[in-house]
C-alpha cells in the first residue's frame, strides 16, 4: 500500500480536536538524527491558502504545526525492533491506539491522546515498512470534518517525503 495514501487514510480517521504532545517526536529525532524531517508551521500552513479560501484559513487557524519524520534506507534505519519502544513511548507519554493494520508490508498504527472529557488532544501516526518509516505529529487542532481538505493541500506539496 501506498504511504501517501496511508498517511491521508490515517489522517481522516481522526475524530475531533487534534493536539498532539511531540516528546515522543522529539525523543525519535533524537535516536535518528540524520531523518528526513519536513515541518509545517502555522504560516506556512496559511501560504498555502493561495486562492484565499475562506475555508481553508479557518481549517488551519489553530494548527500550530505538523511534523513528519521519514527515516528510510537511504537516510538511516529503523528497526522493526524499535516498534515496541515507539508503543512504549506513546503508551507512557499518554496516547491509547485507535488503530493498528499490519500484513506482510505495511505495519500502521495511529494513536490519540484524549483528555479526561473524551476530547482528542493528540494524534500520532506510525506507517511502518522495512525500508521506512514514517512519522506523523499534528500540533493544533483541526475539526474532524475538515481534515481530508487539509491533506489533500498537504499532498500538493512537492517535499513531502512519502510522496
Amino acid at each position: 500500500m501506498n504511504l501517501k495514501i496511508t498517511a491521508t487514510f490515517l489522517l481522516l480517521i481522526a475524530a475531533g480536536t487534534l493536539r498532539a504532545q511531540s516528546k515522543v517526536m522529539q525523543a525519535l529525532h533524537e535516536r535518528h538524527p540524520d531523518a528526513a524531517v519536513l515541518m509545517l508551521y502555522h504560516s506556512t500552513l496559511n501560504m498555502l491558502n493561495i486562492n484565499d479560501d475562506e475555508d481553508y484559513a479557518r481549517l488551519v487557524y489553530d494548527i500550530d504545526r505538523i511534523k513528519i519524520l521519514t527515516i528510510s534506507d537511504a537516510i538511516g534505519s529503523f528497526r522493526e525492533e524499535e516498534l515496541p519502544w515507539l508503543r512504549q513511548q506513546l503508551a507512557a507519554h499518554g496516547f491509547e491506539e485507535l488503530l493498528s493494520v499490519r500484513n506482510s508490508e505495511l505495519d500502521m498504527a495511529a494513536y490519540v491522546k484524549q483528555k479526561a472529557n473524551k476530547e482528542i488532544r493528540g494524534f500520532f501516526v506510525i506507517l511502518y515498512q522495512p525500508e521506512a518509516v514514517l512519522l506523523i505529529d499534528v500540533i493544533g487542532k483541526v475539526p474532524a470534518a475538515d481534515i481530508s481538505k487539509l491533506v489533500k493541500t498537504i499532498n500538493n506539496i512537492p517535499q513531502i517525503p512519502w510522496k
